[in-house]
């Protein structure tokens, strides 16, 4: 199945598949022995999934919307979709913040400025205030990563409850300094997609204990 999706993604990975798996979005059979089996039709929607945030950087949670809708084909061929609910994809959806924290894998293609812009929906004020943070790197060209639209997203939510770039860059801080944990924990292997999917399995853990942790010292709904 690799083999297949290869030609048109080639970042594409094992562990990658099992991330949408684990996120719900694809969901192929088991076989007695329990190894997976991918029909046809499986690798159709992998196909419109990856295409769906590597072409129009949609969330996940986007991209699970238009599945549950029908209309993921349409997004992804540009055709029109009318919205069957209020359109919530430039709002927090704070209702999310009950499930579990998994660690999103971005497959986009490096953007100008104007399209992170018009991925985001921020303004340009915006954007400046985040580079001033340093929470967004550019390629040589001056591109930015497909992560940088789900930094600015989160960069975003933040700044409406007042948590804005004075504070971005303690994160910006607190990623670097964990960034050498992972490094240390993966130097002894030497395949690259063993490895990968090593700090894919790092960096989960660690934004699953970030946010538990958070969860056990914050006061929600009630007074200590």
């Amino acid at each position: 199945m690799l083999t297949v999706l290869k030609s048109d993604f080639p970042d594409i990975s094992i562990s990658k598949i099992r991330f949408l798996e684990t996120e719900g979005l694809i969901v192929p059979q088991r076989a007695r022995s329990g190894y997976r089996l991918f029909t046809g039709e499986d690798i159709e929607r992998l196909r419109l999934i990856l295409r769906a945030q590597r072409d129009s950087y949609l969330p996940l949670r986007v991209i699970r919307k238009h599945l549950s809708d029908g209309t993921l084909a349409d997004v992804v061929e540009g055709r029109e979709v009318r919205p069957s609910a209020p359109d919530l994809v430039d709002t927090v959806d704070l209702r999310d913040a009950e499930r579990p924290v998994s660690t999103p894998e971005p497959a986009m293609r490096p953007m100008s400025e104007s399209q992170l812009l018009a991925a985001t929906g921020m303004d340009a004020r915006m954007l400046s205030e985040i580079k001033e943070a340093d929470l967004l790197a550019q390629d040589e060209l001056g591109r930015y990563s497909g992560e940088s639209v789900v930094i600015c997203r989160a960069a975003m939510a933040l700044d409406q409850f007042g948590i804005d770039k004075r504070h971005w860059r303690s994160f910006r801080n607190a990623a670097r300094r964990e960034t050498g944990y992972v490094d240390q924990a993966v130097a002894h292997l030497t395949d690259t997609e063993q490895r990968n999917a090593a700090v894919s399995e790092l960096i989960t853990a660690m934004v699953e204990l970030h946010q538990w942790l958070l969860r056990a010292h914050c006061t929600v709904g009630e007074q200590r």
